[in-house]
């Protein structure tokens, strides 16, 4: 019984520092960014073999969605400089956002005879969308490095990467759910 009240124990420690340090918000809100099938992993690119794009054009899509991703990380520095990591992780999430929310609109409105068009208008709006996230996602990882003490950065940062871990499993879940194209 002493060795299940040292396990709960060292699990509900760190949770419970991260669910009440000042940074959980920013941390939360970053680790529900990785509950998205709108990402070049698994689901998409399975997607995307399925409706017949070729697997050296999925290769070619994720390389230039990489070089989109590396971009936030010359653009948030200058746009932390200018107006502050809070505003400006703000500004990514909304860039992100409207990104997809545009995107997966305009999929209501393209003709279902032109089979291609929807997957390559998801395809562009998913790629540029990623600037929204890496942007967001330095300026929250800044946010929380400049507010967790020292001594806490360890079991805060690994309690947030088993949440985001949990979101990445909930995808593959949902897409097992809803396995049709």
């Amino acid at each position: 019984i002493n060795l299940i009240r040292w396990r709960l124990s060292s699990i509900a420690a760190p949770l419970r520092l991260w669910t009440l340090h000042e940074a959980f918000l920013p941390s939360f809100a970053l680790s529900l960014l990785y509950l998205t099938v709108l990402s070049f992993a698994g689901p998409m690119v399975t997607y995307l073999l399925s409706v017949g794009f070729s697997p050296g054009a999925v290769g070619g899509i994720r390389t230039i969605s990489t070089v989109f991703e590396l971009s936030a990380t010359w653009l948030a520095p200058m746009l932390m400089a200018y107006i502050g990591k809070l505003r400006a992780g703000l500004w990514f999430l909304s860039w992100q956002t409207t990104c997809l929310v545009l995107t997966i609109a305009s999929l209501w409105l393209v003709d279902p005879a032109n089979r291609m068009l929807a997957p390559i208008i998801l395809v562009v709006g998913v790629i540029v969308s990623r600037i929204g996230l890496w942007g967001c996602d330095l300026c929250i990882q800044l946010i929380i490095q400049d507010s967790i003490e020292e001594q806490h950065r360890g079991s805060f940062s690994s309690t947030e990467a088993s949440v985001q871990n949990f979101f990445e499993l909930c995808i593959f879940a949902t897409t097992i759910f809803f396995s049709r194209p």
